[in-house]
């Protein structure tokens, strides 16, 4: 559901990052794993250049053009 897609992820995201693998992992699951930290940094380094309410109000000033 879009409309709480990032509070979802963001729970989840925290849930995987408090409970870092240490070597136990299937194949699948490591390879997820590395996926999400490529992503993760993806992510940052695309928005590295906004502070946190800047984040916020780029968030809701797409939502407010898509409506």
């Amino acid at each position: 559901m879009s409309y709480c897609r990032f509070q979802n992820t963001l729970s989840d995201l925290k849930d995987c990052y408090y409970n870092l693998p240490e070597g136990e992992l299937s194949h699948a699951e490591a390879t997820a794993f590395a996926q999400l930290v490529m992503l993760s940094k993806d992510i940052a380094e695309r928005f590295s250049e906004y502070d946190y309410n800047e984040l916020k109000d780029l968030a809701i000033e797409n939502y407010n053009h898509e409506q």
